[in-house]
């Protein structure tokens, strides 16, 4: 039995079938090789590298608004599809995110609020309605007197507020590829 040596076709790449609607919005499937073209197969040459002509294009009879844009990094568009599609779409992505950086910012303000703006001595010491009168629930100066515990406290909560910051700047580069 002899081998038949794979000889490739020098052109340039083409889809093997035309997925665009119709006139009438319906898609059709028209092949554009034939079926010898699917043994001997096809070269990938430099044609498919170039930035100024498009991968596909449809007439503007369709609707579609003129030709496709060529996408350059195929993979970071991939992912960004699957994510618009598991955040439900823009605004299902919106409100995700959102909701995510108020909840941590809420986080960040309610912990920060009880370990360094209340007044724990003087609330712990509230035992009667005489002594709760004269109770203060804020402090006046909350950072005087600092320990080292506090001190480290302090320290923790200000790099989880630049890790606040990074989210939201995160959140917002999101936001921007889901609208786009």
């Amino acid at each position: 039995m002899s081998e038949v040596p794979f000889e490739p076709v020098n052109r340039p790449y083409a889809p093997m079938f035309d997925m665009m609607p119709s006139g009438g919005g319906s898609v059709s499937a028209s092949s554009s090789v034939s079926s010898s073209d699917l043994y001997t197969g096809g070269t990938l040459d430099s044609s498919i590298d170039n930035p100024t002509r498009r991968l596909w294009q449809s007439s503007d009879s369709t609707g579609l608004g003129g030709a496709f844009q060529r996408v350059s990094d195929i993979e970071k568009f991939l992912a960004a599809v699957y994510n618009y599609y598991r955040g439900g779409g823009f605004y299902g992505i919106l409100g995700y995110t959102i909701g995510n950086l108020l909840a941590v910012l809420f986080t960040i303000t309610f912990a920060f609020t009880l370990t360094f703006l209340v007044d724990w001595s003087s609330l712990l010491s509230c035992t009667s309605p005489e002594t709760c009168a004269n109770a203060h629930l804020f402090k006046s100066n909350p950072l005087a007197g600092l320990s080292f515990v506090r001190f480290v406290f302090l320290i923790s909560f200000l790099v989880t507020l630049a890790f606040w910051g990074l989210a939201a700047a995160g959140a917002f580069m999101t936001i921007r590829e889901a609208r786009d």
